[in-house]
Order: C-alpha cells, then structure tokens, then sequence
C-alpha cells in the first residue's frame, strides 16, 4: 500500500505540471524531430522556450525552476517502478 501511496503522490505532482490534455489521434500526432533538420528559426525557438521554463519557479516545491520538474517527476514515476527494478538490476551488475 504504501508504494500505491507514493505513486498515487507521483501522479499528484505529474498533473500539477500538466494542467490541460488534449486527445490527439493518432494519425495527428506529433512526431520527434531530428535537432539537424530543424531550421535555425525552430532551434531559436527550441531554446528560448527551454529558457522560458528554467526561468519559472516550481510548479511542485522544488528549489528550482519548472524546467528541473520534468526529469524529478519523470524519475519518481519511472524509476521507481516495478517494471524498471529488473533493468536497473540488470544495468547495476554489468
């Protein structure tokens, strides 16, 4: 119980970050996009955004910008799941 309970808090913090989902279909999604393909307008773009979130404060508490929440919630979430215990096992005896 008490890892549902973490977890549970995990998915608190994820949708504190997400405050609108869209349905998207499929044939509609968007695609990854090689950094080398983009036009240098695109990457201008790509970067002051990424700045824009590093300029944010949490949207979760962390002494931080909001930049730094994505890879936080993406570890408590992932990391710490069933389904990547065997892998980081794996990893940790190579």
């Amino acid at each position: 119980m008490k890892g549902f309970t973490k977890s549970a808090g995990y998915l608190a913090l994820l949708a504190a970050l997400v405050s609108e989902t869209i349905a998207v279909p499929v044939q509609d999604a968007p695609l990854r996009i090689e950094w080398r393909s983009l036009s240098s307008a695109a990457k201008a773009d790509y970067i002051s955004a990424v700045k824009c979130l590093d300029g944010l404060p949490s949207k979760i508490g962390l002494k931080s910008s909001r930049y730094n929440d994505f890879p936080y919630v993406h570890a408590q979430l992932n990391n710490e799941s069933a389904s990547f215990l065997s892998r980081r096992q794996h990893l940790a005896s190579c």
